[in-house]
């Protein structure tokens, strides 16, 4: 059976740096232990890139980020209307989620917490996803 593919929205990432017993970095290990299949497309990648380097400063943080990066199914967008009014930059998060075929987008923003639903894409926090994920197995 092939693993969840997940999106991860940057503030998981940066979240999962800094604390090392959160449900964030638990998908983030996932992810790199082949639990999970993380998925992105160009433009969400050049936003990890962006951010990351910004927030993390640490040599094995910036390790881990580029083995996520290297391990990632990357994916080409499907064009989408503008879906999320207060911050159209995260629009990008939708098309991923929807080009990518995920299970669920990640995320602990509400703008995409509010679009759990949306075209059929689950959107949902690192510790509820962790809490479904650990009632199934």
């Amino acid at each position: 059976m092939a693993p969840p593919r997940l999106l991860l929205d940057t503030n998981i990432l940066i979240a999962s740096a800094y604390a090392s017993s959160s449900a964030s970095r638990w998908i983030v290990d996932g992810c790199l232990e082949g639990r999970f299949q993380a998925v992105m497309t160009l433009a969400v990648q050049r936003e990890y890139e962006r951010i990351g380097h910004a927030a993390l400063k640490r040599p094995e943080q910036l390790a881990r980020l580029s083995e996520l990066l290297d391990s990632a199914r990357l994916v080409e967008p499907v064009p989408t209307r503008r879906v999320v009014p207060d911050d159209p930059d995260d629009d990008k998060f939708v098309a991923a989620a929807l080009s990518g075929s995920v299970d669920v987008l990640i995320s602990n923003d509400q703008h995409l917490l509010d679009l759990d639903g949306f075209e059929s894409i689950r959107v949902l926090r690192p510790g509820r996803f962790r809490d479904e994920w650990e009632e199934e197995d």
